[in-house]
Protein backbone atom coordinates (compact mmCIF):
# COMPACT_ATOMS: atom_id res chain seq x y z
CA UNK A 1 0.00 0.00 0.00
CA UNK A 2 0.88 3.26 -0.64
CA UNK A 3 2.28 5.53 2.27
CA UNK A 4 -0.29 8.04 2.86
CA UNK A 5 0.48 10.00 5.44
CA UNK A 6 1.28 13.36 3.71
CA UNK A 7 -1.71 12.71 2.35
CA UNK A 8 -3.36 17.13 3.22
CA UNK A 9 -7.43 18.49 2.57
CA UNK A 10 -8.79 15.56 2.00
CA UNK A 11 -12.72 16.33 2.11
CA UNK A 12 -14.82 13.11 1.73
CA UNK A 13 -18.82 13.87 0.93
CA UNK A 14 -21.04 10.96 1.33
CA UNK A 15 -19.97 8.22 3.94
CA UNK A 16 -22.27 5.31 3.30
CA UNK A 17 -21.19 2.48 1.97
CA UNK A 18 -18.47 3.12 -0.48
CA UNK A 19 -17.35 6.37 0.90
CA UNK A 20 -17.68 4.89 4.38
CA UNK A 21 -15.38 1.68 3.32
CA UNK A 22 -12.80 4.22 1.82
CA UNK A 23 -12.83 6.53 4.99
CA UNK A 24 -12.14 2.76 6.75
CA UNK A 25 -9.12 2.40 4.70
CA UNK A 26 -7.92 5.66 4.49
CA UNK A 27 -7.89 5.42 8.14
CA UNK A 28 -6.28 2.16 8.16
CA UNK A 29 -3.55 3.21 5.29
CA UNK A 30 -1.96 6.02 7.13
CA UNK A 31 -4.22 9.07 6.60
CA UNK A 32 -3.34 12.06 9.20
CA UNK A 33 -6.79 12.06 11.08
CA UNK A 34 -6.43 16.24 10.69
CA UNK A 35 -6.47 15.64 7.20
CA UNK A 36 -9.65 14.24 6.63
CA UNK A 37 -13.39 16.02 7.08
CA UNK A 38 -15.94 14.01 6.02
CA UNK A 39 -19.79 15.81 5.02
CA UNK A 40 -22.75 13.86 5.91
CA UNK A 41 -25.84 14.50 6.66
CA UNK A 42 -27.01 11.35 8.85
CA UNK A 43 -23.47 8.66 8.89
CA UNK A 44 -24.50 5.22 9.70
CA UNK A 45 -23.69 4.12 13.22
CA UNK A 46 -20.64 2.47 12.06
CA UNK A 47 -19.44 5.39 10.77
CA UNK A 48 -20.44 7.31 13.68
CA UNK A 49 -18.82 5.23 15.87
CA UNK A 50 -15.57 5.53 13.58
CA UNK A 51 -15.34 8.98 13.18
CA UNK A 52 -15.58 9.31 17.17
CA UNK A 53 -12.95 6.98 17.83
CA UNK A 54 -10.75 8.87 15.71
CA UNK A 55 -11.27 11.90 16.21
CA UNK A 56 -12.25 13.01 12.11
CA UNK A 57 -13.71 16.03 11.29
CA UNK A 58 -17.58 15.49 10.86
CA UNK A 59 -20.22 18.03 9.37
CA UNK A 60 -23.92 17.44 8.42
CA UNK A 61 -23.09 20.52 6.07
CA UNK A 62 -20.28 22.18 4.34
CA UNK A 63 -17.95 23.35 6.46
CA UNK A 64 -17.09 27.45 6.36
CA UNK A 65 -13.52 26.88 6.68
CA UNK A 66 -12.07 24.17 5.21
CA UNK A 67 -10.86 23.96 1.52
CA UNK A 68 -10.29 20.87 -0.15
CA UNK A 69 -6.64 19.76 -1.67
CA UNK A 70 -8.64 16.38 -3.03
CA UNK A 71 -12.31 16.29 -2.55
CA UNK A 72 -14.09 12.50 -3.12
CA UNK A 73 -17.84 12.65 -4.10
CA UNK A 74 -19.67 9.39 -2.52
CA UNK A 75 -23.26 10.08 -3.29
CA UNK A 76 -25.79 8.72 -4.25
CA UNK A 77 -26.51 9.47 -8.27
CA UNK A 78 -29.41 10.70 -8.35
CA UNK A 79 -28.73 13.37 -5.37
CA UNK A 80 -25.26 14.65 -6.99
CA UNK A 81 -26.90 17.87 -8.37
CA UNK A 82 -27.97 19.17 -5.46
CA UNK A 83 -24.34 18.27 -3.57
CA UNK A 84 -22.24 20.08 -6.75
CA UNK A 85 -24.03 23.28 -6.37
CA UNK A 86 -23.12 23.67 -2.81
CA UNK A 87 -19.16 22.93 -3.12
CA UNK A 88 -17.94 26.18 -4.70
CA UNK A 89 -16.64 27.33 -1.30
CA UNK A 90 -14.78 24.50 -0.83
CA UNK A 91 -12.46 23.96 -4.29
CA UNK A 92 -10.18 25.76 -6.26
CA UNK A 93 -8.24 25.38 -9.01
CA UNK A 94 -5.61 23.35 -7.75
CA UNK A 95 -8.49 20.65 -5.82
CA UNK A 96 -8.49 17.34 -7.54
CA UNK A 97 -12.01 16.20 -7.71
CA UNK A 98 -13.18 12.47 -7.04
CA UNK A 99 -16.02 10.13 -7.89
CA UNK A 100 -17.27 6.64 -7.08
CA UNK A 101 -21.06 7.92 -8.55
CA UNK A 102 -22.23 5.40 -11.12
CA UNK A 103 -23.41 7.29 -14.61
CA UNK A 104 -21.86 10.57 -13.46
CA UNK A 105 -19.27 11.74 -16.43
CA UNK A 106 -16.62 13.52 -16.40
CA UNK A 107 -18.48 16.47 -18.79
CA UNK A 108 -20.98 16.00 -16.21
CA UNK A 109 -18.47 17.21 -13.24
CA UNK A 110 -16.86 19.51 -15.73
CA UNK A 111 -19.92 21.47 -16.72
CA UNK A 112 -21.14 22.14 -12.98
CA UNK A 113 -17.68 22.11 -10.99
CA UNK A 114 -15.77 23.97 -13.92
CA UNK A 115 -12.51 22.75 -15.50
CA UNK A 116 -10.83 21.21 -12.73
CA UNK A 117 -8.88 18.16 -12.14
CA UNK A 118 -11.21 14.99 -12.30
CA UNK A 119 -11.22 11.85 -11.49
CA UNK A 120 -14.20 9.26 -12.31
CA UNK A 121 -13.82 5.74 -10.84
CA UNK A 122 -15.62 2.90 -11.19
CA UNK A 123 -15.17 0.60 -7.45
CA UNK A 124 -17.15 -2.86 -7.32
CA UNK A 125 -18.68 -4.42 -4.47
CA UNK A 126 -15.43 -6.54 -3.03
CA UNK A 127 -13.82 -3.02 -2.87
CA UNK A 128 -15.78 -2.27 0.52
CA UNK A 129 -13.95 -4.66 2.03
CA UNK A 130 -10.46 -4.00 0.53
CA UNK A 131 -10.08 -7.13 -1.81
CA UNK A 132 -12.00 -5.40 -5.15
CA UNK A 133 -10.41 -3.21 -7.68
CA UNK A 134 -11.24 0.24 -8.74
CA UNK A 135 -11.09 1.72 -12.63
CA UNK A 136 -10.17 4.80 -13.03
CA UNK A 137 -10.40 7.55 -15.76
CA UNK A 138 -8.71 11.05 -14.94
CA UNK A 139 -9.02 14.27 -17.33
CA UNK A 140 -5.87 14.69 -19.69
CA UNK A 141 -4.97 17.26 -16.84
CA UNK A 142 -5.31 15.61 -14.35
CA UNK A 143 -2.55 12.58 -14.66
CA UNK A 144 0.39 14.19 -14.23
CA UNK A 145 -0.80 17.54 -12.11
CA UNK A 146 -2.60 15.22 -9.22
CA UNK A 147 -0.15 11.61 -9.49
CA UNK A 148 0.67 11.33 -6.20
CA UNK A 149 -3.05 12.56 -4.97
CA UNK A 150 -4.34 9.79 -6.68
CA UNK A 151 -2.72 6.91 -4.51
CA UNK A 152 -5.38 7.78 -1.78
CA UNK A 153 -8.41 6.98 -3.44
Amino acid sequence: MADLSDIDGLVLVGAGNMGGAMLSGWVTGGVRREAITVIDPNPSNSIKSLLDRSGIRHTVALPDNVKAKILVLAVKPQVMYAVLDTLAPVIDEDTLVVSVAAGKTLQYFEERLGKLAMIRTIPNTPSMVGRGVIGALPMAASAKRHAKRQTCC
